[in-house]
């Protein structure tokens, strides 16, 4: 992020728990992010940021021992939005379950399941090594060799994905449909294109690379012209 933008911010506490509300329009704030999260400094974009502490009422049918709640929220204009149900009873939040909305269809209501974090991404492009260096990069600008088990709970466990084209260590994909879990930072997935279709696993070495394995593959034939 470079730049600098107005806000608005509230910041309260209530039965112990901190709550707060952030909005803005960021004009005046660029945004170096992979597709479609990127903007210019001119261009305004819509940021909420929310944590609200959930009434007791509403959990475990009202029951005076119910752990306290709270829900993150977050939107970005109309192209990104998440949620997450956490557990702040004890001394660190736990997330119980979450959803992440990215690309078209991101202002509807954020689908959550059960347990974990179901994300629902429907784009034009999406670069994975893109994502990857973004989230294993740290401060200094070097690649962190693992990424934070607690971080990991805010990720996405189950992920649908449609896309005209994905990237992966250099490699493309056009009118993909891919539908995934994650275990730790290892992906196993089932996806669809036009060049090939198959089971997918991939993860992090520690050098940072993407290892990928194909259990079923079939490649397409291009007619010659």
């Amino acid at each position: 992020m470079q730049g600098s933008s107005a806000f608005e911010a509230d910041y309260s506490w209530r039965d112990g728990v901190t709550e707060f509300s952030l909005a803005s329009n960021l004009q005046g704030m660029a945004l170096e992010l992979p597709a479609p999260m990127a903007k210019a400094a001119d261009q305004p974009m819509e940021l909420r940021v929310q944590k609200k502490l959930m009434p007791r009422a509403a959990q475990a049918g009202g029951a005076a021992a119910a752990p306290l709640q709270d829900k993150l929220s977050f939107s970005l204009g109309r192209i990104a939005s998440a949620s997450w149900l956490r557990d702040v009873s004890g001394s660190e939040p736990k997330v119980i379950n979450g959803g992440i909305l990215l690309g078209s269809g991101a202002d509807e209501d954020v689908v959550v399941p059960p347990s974990g974090v179901m994300a629902r991404l429907q784009l034009d492009t999406f670069d994975i090594s893109a994502w990857q260096a973004l989230f294993r990069t740290s401060a200094d600008g070097t690649v962190a060799e693992q990424t934070d088990d607690k971080a990991l709970t805010y990720l996405p466990s189950v992920v649908a994905l449609r896309a005209r084209e994905l990237r992966l260590a250099g490699h493309r994909l056009h009118n993909v449909v891919l539908g995934g879990t994650r275990e730790g930072t290892q992906w196993r997935t089932n996806v669809d294109a036009d060049e090939l279709s198959g089971y997918l696993e991939y993860g992090h070495a520690k050098a940072g690379r993407v290892l990928a394995r194909f259990a079923r593959l079939r490649i397409a034939r291009s007619e010659a012209s």
